[in-house]
């Protein structure tokens, strides 16, 4: 039992992987990807304000050489909004530096129940899931990618017609099944594994990043239908499929396929770095530890 015990303290040491100078400082890495990640929500919340202020549509409401965001709902975009607003707020969480021990405030130990983790059977089948569905979304939005320059620079419209039927295709078929099956996979390995969901940097902003790849996606696959309809249609001149063209496909998906690669970067190389919750629950661990250890050597002592 005391080597067993022993293991697990070795093991948890070794998954936490914090050293004494990362017990009350936020990991520069943290800091630097939180500054870029504040400053691209920045960016497409300004671009959100602008079209549900009317900024953003004041090129030809009427004609269909504007923006395609102007095909979403008012609905839509507020609550677009409001949810790349939450994400904002994490990375500025990120920033501010919720990890590090406050010094001189010992874990207080009132938690006893030991967490649940999947069993090796599940977690393996549901990490596979994981990684097939990431793959797939990173590879989807590629696609999209290509298909969205082909759409920005070809002039015949007769390719600018197959990119827009294609590109809404892949949308619903394939990009959003996937990004749902990938962020439901990994909140189910964040909740149910030793990583947990909140205690580690690089999970929190794997998390962040798939959230805000998704809200960016989301929000304009529902602008795709329109347009798809519209390219559909046989009475449309080739003049009007050719005014349908506009960059923000292009810029979407590659602001998407930017953060799924910095998610799966993460995924790979797991960052050192502890959130204070994170600390406190692997301090309550460790006691728990030496508490079992001192509960089975009183036991050993009155045996003998």
């Amino acid at each position: 039992m005391k080597n067993v015990i022993d293991q697990r303290e070795r093991k948890m040491d070794r998954d936490g992987e914090v050293s004494p100078s990362e017990t009350h400082n936020t990991p520069m890495w943290v800091r630097v990807f939180a500054i870029i990640a504040i400053t691209a929500s920045l960016l497409f919340l300004g671009m959100m304000l602008a079209d549900i202020s009317g900024m953003g549509r004041m090129n030809g409401m009427s004609g269909m050489g504007s923006s395609p965001s102007r095909y979403l709902p008012l609905w839509i975009e507020v609550s677009g909004f409001i949810a790349l607003l939450v994400v904002l707020l994490g990375f500025i969480t990120l920033l501010a530096g919720v990890g590090g021990k406050t010094r001189g405030n010992p874990p207080s130990g009132t938690s006893g129940k030991a967490a649940w983790f999947l069993s090796s059977a599940w977690r393996k089948l549901t990490l596979v899931a994981h990684i097939t569905t990431s793959v797939g979304w990173i590879g989807t939005v590629a696609s999209f990618l290509v298909l969205a320059g082909v759409e920005l620079s070809s002039q015949n419209a007769l390719v600018v017609r197959g990119t827009f039927l294609s590109m809404d295709v892949i949308a619903w078929t394939m990009i959003l099944p996937l990004s749902l099956l990938s962020l439901l996979t990994g909140l189910i390995l964040g909740l149910f594994t030793k990583w947990g969901l909140l205690s580690h940097y690089w999970v929190l902003a794997k998390l962040l990043v798939n959230l805000l790849a998704s809200i960016i996606l989301l929000m304009y696959v529902q602008s795709l239908g329109p347009l798809a309809s519209i390219a559909a249609a046989s009475t449309v001149s080739g003049a009007d499929l050719l005014s349908l063209q506009g960059s923000d496909s292009v810029i979407h998906s590659s602001v998407a396929l930017v953060a799924l690669l910095v998610a799966a970067t993460l995924s790979v190389y797991k960052p050192r770095g502890m959130t204070r919750y994170g600390q406190r629950k692997q301090d309550e661990q460790r006691q728990r530890l030496v508490q079992e250890r001192e509960d089975r050597s009183a036991q050993v002592a009155i045996a003998n």
